[in-house]
């Protein structure tokens, strides 16, 4: 199953081997095969959407779900604008602890799953992109970093992608995970000059970026998935509400197909059962 999106993505030119230079790989990462999205990650969700009819509806935050008086449909509440959305069906692949924070009456169809989403368990760190003018030779595109309490990765975004440097070059960087959940709570301003200090221990050369943005990943790589990875949840049958994503299976892009091969599964059944 794996396999046919992996041929698809490539035939498209969506992701592409990545045949650069990783330093650093541990016995496990360097039995993988790595691939690269040249576009961008999004360019894979884009991909799929794409060769579908959709009306797609982006930038909007559910913070409440409820159930039609009818109990046939869903009401999704957006903080824009205190907008509603009404849907047959609802699938869900936000994090567990953000799941557990929506409002409305999603929060009775969560109770019987309730003991085993809170087990969950999410590795925190950070994610620092640098942007600078002219050119930049290392002997690698990728390296992991063992020796180092705070930076754990670091890729030459550029490089990664088989891009050029016409434009400049982009560097990012990842911090480890206990140096994420030591400073999970620390201000941008506080973490920013901790991760440019020892970044330049592995890049010394690196002069000062015209730009940088940090990102705070809160709920980064699965540590503890749901009970037995079922790869999907049906919260409720009739109207269905799954939730998924990789809190149900593993982290990483395998992750993600299996977890969205179920949930599809659990729609077409629907579907089915309606005809």
């Amino acid at each position: 199953m794996r396999f046919r999106f992996y041929d698809e993505l490539l035939k498209a030119d969506v992701l592409r081997e990545f045949t650069g230079k990783i330093v650093g790989l541990n016995r496990f990462e360097g039995k993988s095969t790595h691939f690269v999205a040249p576009q961008g990650i999004n360019s894979v969700v884009k991909h799929f959407l794409n060769q579908q009819a959709i009306n797609a509806i982006y930038e909007r935050t559910v913070d409440r779900i409820d159930m039609e008086l009818d109990s046939k449909s869903y009401v999704l509440h957006t903080k824009e604008e205190k907008e509603t959305l009404a849907a047959d069906v609802v699938v869900l692949t936000i994090p567990i602890p953000q799941l557990m924070n929506l409002q409305g009456s999603i929060q009775g169809l969560l109770e019987p799953w309730r003991e085993n989403l809170e087990k969950v368990v999410y590795s925190s760190r950070y994610a620092m992109g640098l942007y600078f003018n002219g050119l930049l030779d290392v002997p690698w595109d990728c390296k992991y970093v063992d020796d180092n309490e705070c930076v754990r990765f670091i890729a030459i975004d550029n490089a990664k992608r088989g891009a050029g440097f016409e434009n400049g070059y982009s560097v990012l960087v990842h911090t480890g995970v206990p140096f994420g959940l030591k400073h999970l709570e620390d201000t941008f301003d506080q973490v920013k000059p901790v991760i440019l200090q020892n970044l330049k221990k592995y890049l010394p050369e690196l002069p000062e970026a015209i730009s940088t943005k940090i990102l705070r990943w809160r709920y980064s790589q699965i540590y503890k998935s749901y009970l037995d990875s079922p790869c999907s949840l049906v919260l409720k049958h009739l109207p269905l509400m799954i939730a998924g994503g990789d809190s149900f299976c593993q982290s990483g892009f395998d992750g993600c197909i299996d977890s969205s091969s179920s949930m599809v599964e659990c729609i077409t059944n629907f579907i089915k059962s309606k005809m």
